[in-house]
């Protein structure tokens, strides 16, 4: 797991999103959707915490701020779907979903109105990526809108994780209020924070180095196998 998590956070470092959908995709092939979720919950929420901090110039209230009211408004029934959904039904949606968000990452699949900021695809696009945090942890449908708005890749990267602070926060609450998080898997992920920051310490270095739009590409690759393979193994 641990080796899972420093690759998930290079991930993150360098493009301020898709370490869930790395770490999850990764370790979904062994484990079920509702034991992976709160483990990266705890692990990834300072790691948004160092990232927002580091680009507190670049944040645009008028972007993370309604994004993250729509994002809580959906995450309430994603946390309900992950409590009381089946487990195999739970993971072949999450292998659907992992394959769909790695071939938009990999293709560049953008959003025509990715401009707008408000409107019906603004809040369509919140409450859906809400729905998919409660669930998965994945943030990557807002990268994607957020990319739309062709804002520089270290304004997407701060305002991601702001939305996804203020996300993570509510989430650890209605997780404890659900019963998925346990101190077991606190103390589980607390060993795990060395793998992270090691990590994180890795992709932010390689983030002013390598090409954004490269990086975005192997990455959805790489998930869209992690996913074709949580199908076929579901």
């Amino acid at each position: 797991m641990g080796g899972a998590i420093f690759l998930a956070y290079v991930v993150k470092g360098i493009t301020g999103f898709g370490n869930t959908l790395v770490f999850s995709s990764i370790v979904g092939l062994f484990l079920d959707n509702r034991n992976i979720s709160p483990v990266e919950l705890v692990v990834g929420y300072p790691s948004n915490l160092l990232i927002a901090w580091r680009e507190r110039r670049r944040l645009n209230p008028r972007v993370w701020l309604p994004l993250s009211g729509m994002v809580l408004l959906g995450s309430i029934p994603g946390v309900f779907l992950l409590r009381y959904t089946d487990a195999a039904l739970l993971k072949k949606v999450f292998g659907a979903v992992v394959v769909y968000l790695g071939l938009s990452m990999a293709m560049e699949w953008k959003s025509r109105s990715g401009g707008a900021r408000g409107g019906g695809g603004f809040g369509f696009m919140g409450i859906l990526s809400g729905m998919v945090c409660g669930m998965f942890g994945i943030g990557a449908f807002l990268a994607a809108y957020l990319m739309g708005r062709a804002e520089e890749p270290e304004a997407v990267k701060g305002n991601l994780c702001m939305v996804f602070l203020v996300e993570n926060t509510f989430r650890i609450w209605m997780y404890g209020t659900a019963g998925i998080l346990p101190l077991s898997v606190i103390r589980q992920s607390l060993y795990l924070y060395g793998f992270m920051l090691a990590g994180l310490a890795v992709g932010l270095l390689l983030s002013g180095r390598i090409n954004q739009r490269t990086a975005r590409r192997v990455t959805g690759w790489m998930v869209v196998a992690s996913g074709v393979g949580v199908l076929l193994a579901g």
